[in-house]
């Protein structure tokens, strides 16, 4: 019978509504005592407050002044005594107050961001009707004045002091705009009668009185009073952002200490007292779904300051035109980019740029485009352009022989898409950059400015198509810029600049050693004594200098300007001729590849650029055969057991390497050997010899029905060593048992059936050639004489490679 499965479902769905409520608790940690989104505009209020309270005609005592009588106003003023009597009996009270009794500082919901923009417009309308335009809107609407043109205020408790009990609970943006206005005509010099009308607007300024008890009361007429007004709906209703803002408000004055409310709590709430008539369908507060992606917006992405302030610019500027309007999209947004905040950015970055220069539409960025293909599809196009400039900024810009100058120069302009429209790329037409500093730089370096450009910040989204056309077909960052063009072409000429580049330095090098050595003694041991003692001329040998300083791309620009000062100094001319020599041995006879980072295709690649690798064996022998050899034995860990211990390096990497060579000789992957061509493996222990045979298709550990190819042949030779130069390696040895000393290796050799193998004459047996199956013996050299890493140094020197193994 088999065993049942204990129901967890309860613990499940216990587990997730702790998960959920931590991310909400969590999500109000941005509403620390510190945090205020509308500080710079709270400190602009109150500098157009202190311009109005300077001038002579309002007067420092302006916000505590009674209303205008009724011949003097617009309407009846405010009565303390029907005031009190309407408080009593809870009926409105409408009637003439002062615009200014309510704090325009106090705000019921003080950390919802207020967007200056849409005030400032507001307050532009303001300007262009004047007072008395204002003044007759409010008569012609007579006693019953549209909410959104009027001032609610909570009646106070001591109706004889209203000016310092005023609580406004209708939205604060009319009230500044008015402030905005007035401030404005008093700067540019408006003459006294038209700011004798601003004063008597303000001080019979319609305001309605509403029996609001408690700050729950207040919130609920305040938002409902932001549900698509009659007028000045751009202005006062809630953008996402402030939506967010004025839950997470909610929420934290709603709940009591120690007792939480869930989503569904808050959603109840609002749907008992919210006008959801007027509600946006698409985003209800009144649905728990709603409360819910608020708060994890909240958590994943506005408590963080830098997507934070970018939302909030973008609401500022473009208001319901923003292209990160909507709660769903901005959650869609984080799950797309996997909750990473630099992949938030970047998307949001090159989406404002991409909008502000009008090469998008805010519209384009919609939550249907995240989960789909095609032309429309933006948020996997940013991040792999982001990929893109990882690559390139790091691994491709590490591999290029650019001084790191430039290096870092190209980093910072590329940082983000704000400094590359800061530093290289001005968005507006007015904007002046200094970009005098091209002038200095290789052709090298500004080729792969421009790869970047094409590659990751192309606001005009002239490429976007190929990088769509990558995505489709799966491919790597690296694998776009490398396959697709225009990518590899200009990637082409940054390593054909360089290339030139690099001739004309070795070449200002060569003519700077041809003069040195001229000047020197031939007999005074230097490289004109070198050459006398082999017989040739010494000037020829200085004409030939040149092959010694052939710089390797991989050593940095600063060491060949360190040679140049080292040329300078006498002292040491006889160094610089010795690395000289060492470098034009390496060069003829090693060539050294960084695997690092690189992938069969690009290793394969950077491989064929050397003839050495491509050279090819000839028939019958007569052009030599080609030998391949692999040695993993090479700085291995074990001390003990070397013949079942595995190479340090693991198996993956080794059929990366072989993949490589052959794509590099062959141009394809298919594990076929040649004619001409000997693949060797020198002690490569059970695993890893197998491991090849299974590459090649032959040899130990492949039976004869599970071989791929009957084209390759596998030849196994034991390779002998001296028993005195074994033992000294030799850290254990056995007491009490029988000694014995493993004194051979195994070499295992892939080739052709056609390859032509000379026999030649064997050089330790008598009588015995090249056909034997053995070699040797061997001596080996001393353990002490041998390379050696500590344990640190062989971890750094393998890194991610390094395969531990015991003894």
């Amino acid at each position: 019978m088999a065993p049942q499965v204990k129901d967890n479902s309860a613990a499940k769905a216990k587990a997730t509504g702790l998960a959920k409520k931590a991310a909400a608790d969590s999500s109000l940690a941005i509403l620390g005592p510190m945090f205020d989104p509308n500080a710079e505009y709270k400190a602009k209020l109150q500098e157009c407050i202190k311009i109005i309270e300077g001038h002579r005609v309002f007067g420092k005592n302006i916000r505590t002044m009674d209303p205008l009588p009724l011949e003097q106003g617009f309407m009846a003023p405010y009565d303390a005594l029907v005031c009190e009597e309407k408080k009593r009996k809870k009926e409105t009270y409408l009637c003439g107050i002062n615009a200014l009794w309510a704090d325009p500082m106090r705000s019921p919901s003080p950390r919802v961001p207020i967007m200056d923009s849409a005030v400032e417009d507001m307050a532009k309308v303001f300007m262009k009707d004047g007072p008395v335009d204002m003044a007759k809107v409010f008569m012609k609407d007579g006693p019953v004045i549209q909410q959104d043109e009027r001032m609610d205020l909570a009646f106070p408790s001591n109706p004889m002091t209203p000016s310092d009990e005023a609580v406004r609970c209708s939205p604060e943006e009319p009230q500044h705009a008015l402030i905005f206005a007035i401030s404005q005509r008093i700067e540019e010099k408006a003459d006294e009668k038209e700011l004798k009308a601003w004063k008597r607007l303000v001080l019979s300024f319609p305001g309605c009185f509403l029996a609001l008890e408690g700050e729950e009361a207040i919130y609920f007429h305040l938002t409902n009073s932001r549900l698509k007004p009659a007028t000045r709906a751009k202005a006062v209703t809630h953008k996402t952002l402030q939506l967010i803002f004025d839950i997470m408000e909610f929420k934290r004055m709603m709940e009591a200490p120690g007792k939480p409310l869930s989503n569904a709590d808050i959603a109840a709430l609002y749907a008992s007292k919210l006008n959801t008539e007027a509600e946006d369908k698409k985003q209800s507060r009144t649905s728990p779904s709603t409360i819910e992606a608020a708060l994890n917006v909240a958590n994943n992405i506005l408590k963080h300051a830098s997507l934070r302030d970018l939302i909030l610019r973008c609401e500022r500027r473009w208001l319901q035109e923003s292209p990160f309007q909507g709660i769903y999209k901005l959650q869609e947004l984080s799950k797309a980019c996997k909750h990473s905040v630099s992949r938030m950015l970047w998307v949001m970055s090159l989406t404002e740029l991409r909008v502000l220069a009008g090469h998008m539409a805010s519209s384009d960025f919609t939550v249907r485009n995240f989960n789909q293909r095609g032309s429309k599809q933006w948020v996997d196009l940013f991040l792999k352009q982001l990929e893109m400039k990882n690559w390139l900024l790091t691994t491709c810009l590490d591999g290029k022989n650019l001084p790191a100058e430039i290096k870092l120069k190209v980093r910072e302009i590329f940082k983000s898409p704000t400094s590359y429209v800061e530093q290289l790329r001005p968005i507006s037409e007015a904007a002046n950059v200094d970009l005098s500093w091209q002038a200095a730089w290789p052709s090298s370096a500004l080729s792969f400015i421009e790869l970047v450009e094409q590659a990751s910040f192309n606001l005009q989204g002239g490429d976007d198509h190929m990088v769509r056309l990558g995505l489709k077909n799966a491919k790597a960052a690296h694998e776009i810029i490398q396959e697709y063009s225009p990518f590899k072409e200009t990637l082409q000429a940054v390593d054909e600049h360089l290339e030139s580049e690099m001739k004309a330095a070795r070449e200002k090098l060569s003519a700077a050693v041809v003069v040195a050595d001229d000047d020197a003694d031939p007999g005074s041991g230097g490289q004109g004594a070198a050459s006398s003692a082999m017989g040739a001329p010494t000037k020829t040998m200085s004409v030939q200098l040149h092959l010694f300083f052939f710089i390797p791309d991989w050593i940095p620009g600063d060491v060949v300007q360190e040679s140049e000062e080292m040329m300078q100094s006498a002292e040491s001319d006889e160094t610089v001729r010795q690395q000289q020599h060492v470098q034009r041995l390496m060069k003829s006879y090693i060539v050294l590849e960084v695997e690092e980072g690189k992938t069969v295709t690009e290793l394969a690649a950077s491989l064929a650029k050397h003839a050495a690798v491509k050279v090819e064996g000839g028939a019958d022998g007569r052009g030599g055969n080609v030998l391949i050899a692999f040695d993993v034995n090479t700085y291995g860990e074990a001390l003990t057991a070397p013949h079942v211990r595995r190479a340090p390096l693991p198996m993956a990497m080794l059929q990366k390497l072989f993949q490589s060579v052959e794509i590099a000789r062959h141009g394809t992957n298919t594990g076929e050997v040649s004619e001409g061509e000997v693949y060797a493996v020198l002690n490569g222990g059970r695993i890893d010899n197998s491991c090849f045979s299974k590459l090649l298709g032959t040899g130990p550990g492949v039976g004869k029905k599970a071989a791929k190819k009957v084209d390759t042949k596998c030849r196994s030779i034991m390779v002998t060593l001296t028993e005195a130069s074994v033992k000294q390696r030799k850290v254990r040895v056995a007491q009490n048992r029988v000694a014995k000393v493993r004194c051979s290796q195994q070499l295992l050799l892939w080739y052709n059936p056609s390859t032509h193998m000379p026999v030649k004459t064997h050089k330790h047996f008598a009588d015995s050639t090249s056909a034997s199956d053995v070699l040797g013996p061997f001596a080996l050299e001393a353990w002490n004489k041998l390379p050696s890493l500590t344990v640190e140094e062989k971890k750094a020197w393998w890194g991610k490679r390094r395969v531990a193994v015991g003894g």
